[in-house]
């Protein structure tokens, strides 16, 4: 099996790191990744190390292995160091989401290749296999992930999956169901990673609840009606979920039922933790 070792530049390895927190994966899915997708393309030499420097390694792959040293060859490479250098920085060059298409790229191939054919998907999300009806991808809000829209049997619901959250895409022989084409088109062109389209929470803000909802703009849902006492969004339970916990005291949730009850739980069950002072 071989290695690669190298040293970069401390601020790549800074951002491929948030990359490998942010899609969950090991260095070498990383590294054996970039390789086979750069290993055809023109790659600009890039050999700046500057000051700051760490070392990182992984183990290729063996169909990767099998092909290295043509590579290198190839592309006219002096040092495996000289070249994963420059693929690391013409990868680090694109945004997020992009960054996720290379990573991830028979995920993204098979999805369209399905939607292209018509076909269902199989994919493994959480240890178990779903069977779904894929319709588009859309990026999230702030572009650093890709979402799969779909159909999912088992949900009895449509469902947006985050791609690199998949464990396997297969392509079914079963011909994709269309459920309700304009409900989907509505989607798409509304999209949001928390799928909130038709969807509605109503809330009563505090004075400094207010104030927080103008300054707290991560998962924000957009606001459909404001009147004197309620704040109408447009937002899913799980946007709620999401938001909305921030506000503590600050934010009383009407409507929907579910996700008032959810919060209602949340501060009966977390004030039991405050009860007893604690000597630590």
């Amino acid at each position: 099996m071989k290695k690669v070792r190298i040293t970069i530049p401390y601020f790549i390895k800074q951002s491929l790191q948030s990359d490998l927190d942010h899609f969950k994966i090991s260095l070498s899915k990383l590294g054996n990744s970039l390789f086979k997708s750069y290993s055809t393309m023109d790659i600009e030499k890039n050999n700046f190390l500057g000051k700051d420097t760490e070392v990182v390694q992984f183990n290729l792959n063996s169909s990767n292995e099998d092909m290295y040293f043509r590579v290198l060859q190839e592309q006219q490479m002096e040092t495996e160091a000289e070249y994963f250098r420059s693929i690391f920085l013409e990868y680090l060059s694109n945004p997020r989401y992009k960054r996720e298409e290379i990573i991830f790229s028979d995920h993204f191939k098979n999805i369209q290749e399905a939607m292209k054919f018509n076909k269902k998907l199989n994919i493994k999300y959480k240890k178990e296999i779903r069977t779904v009806s894929p319709y588009f991808i859309k990026e999230g809000d702030r572009e650093s992930s890709s979402y799969l829209f779909c159909y999912c049997e088992r949900n009895d619901d449509y469902r947006n999956y985050r791609i690199c959250n998949l464990n396997k895409v297969f392509i079914s022989k079963l011909d994709i169901e269309k459920k309700d084409i304009e409900y989907i088109e509505k989607v798409k062109k509304n999209f949001d990673p928390f799928n909130s389209f038709g969807k509605v929470v109503k809330v009563i803000f505090s004075e400094e609840g207010e104030r927080l909802y103008k300054i707290l703009t991560h998962n924000k849902p957009k606001l459909i009606e404001n009147n004197d006492l309620l704040s109408i969004f447009e937002c899913s339970i799980d946007l709620g979920k999401a938001y909305f916990s921030q506000f503590l005291s600050e934010v009383e949730v009407v409507e929907p039922l579910e996700l008032r009850n959810w919060f209602k739980d949340q501060f009966k069950y977390g004030s039991y933790n405050y009860r007893v002072e604690r000597d630590l």
